[in-house]
């Protein structure tokens, strides 16, 4: 392709996924995205391939994310070779295509996919994007997650046809807190879901932009606890030179269908094949799709039980200590410690002798341990 690098042009795998004991596989194919099925055993693909548009990006370097859920594919990429138009997309099941409206940055603005998990009668997309609500002159990255119903029919004739009726976003807060929070604003990856002492919990790795202090973090969510926050208030801009606001309450349509599945218990909840009113989904487009309320769930510092793996770690906020400890340093601290931020170098501390232990606290009165070189 004019203006591409050969190694470009190669087909890179961007989905891989299994399906009915086989694989489900798409590729950027030279920027002409394809996927197709293929048999688990010899790998030998199965029907007819299918067009990867919203399904793979065109460029190797974009972010995507996909996953099956009750037949359907959902996807997070970009849908276009210049990767303008972002977008979430629901097809190849029963259900009918859905997708974000298009080149509408309350929705999306330049985001980079990192994953999304099955929760429930809902799909969790977790990313980050340049922020919307902030009236800054440079542009600034904030972390998201945003959810989408499985079972979503789409809007009317005359409103979100095709599209989302039920897409929410809300910003993932992974701070330092005190008076003045510091924010890992810049989400890389999560785990999967995980079953911890009775609870979902997805984990998440965070970092401070390139032109702030180096750090990192490691911060938990609790999955109901997310949920919840989409059941809170929604921000608005009422002008593109306004400033965001939170949507007085008396102004929501009442029951609150931004947001509801079908077959949800509860006060939202629409009966089955049941279509979201015309009054409601005229306001869908009019609220951005943030509620009000975010806030850090839990908060994992990165704290060793050796010298080399603290040293190493280059967190601003933990240094070596004289009681041979990785400790938590609060502003203006004056305790003598040992710390490398720019570097990480321990080749002076010699190599780990056996297993090393890290702990953290997840959850209220519980000590959690893993073991490190």
């Amino acid at each position: 392709m004019k203006g591409k690098h050969e190694d470009e042009c190669r087909n890179f795998m961007k989905v891989l996924l299994s399906r009915q004991g086989g694989l489900f596989v798409c590729g950027t194919n030279a920027f002409n995205p394809l996927c197709a099925n293929y048999t688990g055993d010899t790998l030998e693909m199965v029907g007819e391939t299918v067009s990867g548009m919203a399904r793979c990006p065109y460029d190797p370097k974009h972010a995507n994310v996909a996953l099956f859920a009750e037949g359907n594919l959902f996807t997070a990429t970009v849908t276009d070779f210049l990767a303008i138009d972002a977008v979430i997309y629901r097809s190849l099941g029963d259900s009918p295509a859905l997708r974000t409206v298009k080149h509408d940055s309350k929705w999306f603005r330049e985001p980079y996919f990192v994953s999304s998990v099955e929760w429930g009668p809902h799909i969790y997309f977790f990313f980050r994007e340049m922020a919307m609500e902030f009236n800054y002159l440079e542009k600034v990255q904030v972390s998201r997650v945003s959810r989408v119903c499985k079972g979503d029919l789409g809007g009317s004739q005359r409103v979100l046809e095709k599209q989302w009726t039920s897409f929410l976003k809300a910003r993932l807060n992974c701070s330092v807190p005190g008076d003045s929070h510091f924010y890992f604003n810049l989400l890389h990856s999560t785990s999967p879901v995980i079953r911890m002492h009775g609870r979902d919990i997805i984990l998440g790795v965070f970092s401070t932009p390139a032109n702030s202090i180096p750090g990192s973090a490691v911060c938990a969510f609790d999955m109901e606890q997310l949920a919840g926050v989409f059941d809170g208030r929604f921000k608005e801009q009422k002008s593109p030179e306004s400033i965001w606001t939170p949507v007085p309450d008396e102004l929501v349509p009442k029951p609150r269908y931004r947001g509801a599945c079908a077959s949800v218990r509860g006060s939202l909840c629409l009966s089955k094949g049941e279509p979201v009113p015309h009054q409601a989904l005229n306001h869908l487009p009019t609220y951005t799709a943030y509620p009000w309320c975010t806030k850090l769930l839990y908060h994992i510092p990165k704290r060793s039980s050796t010298n080399q793996n603290c040293i190493a770690s280059r967190d601003p906020y933990c240094g070596w200590t004289r009681g041979s400890t990785c400790s938590f340093l609060r502003p203006g601290t004056r305790l003598p410690f040992e710390q490398d931020i720019e570097h990480g170098n321990v080749s002076h501390l010699g190599d780990c002798d056996g297993k090393r232990s890290v702990s953290f606290c997840l959850l209220p009165s519980c000590n959690v341990k893993l073991y490190l070189c």
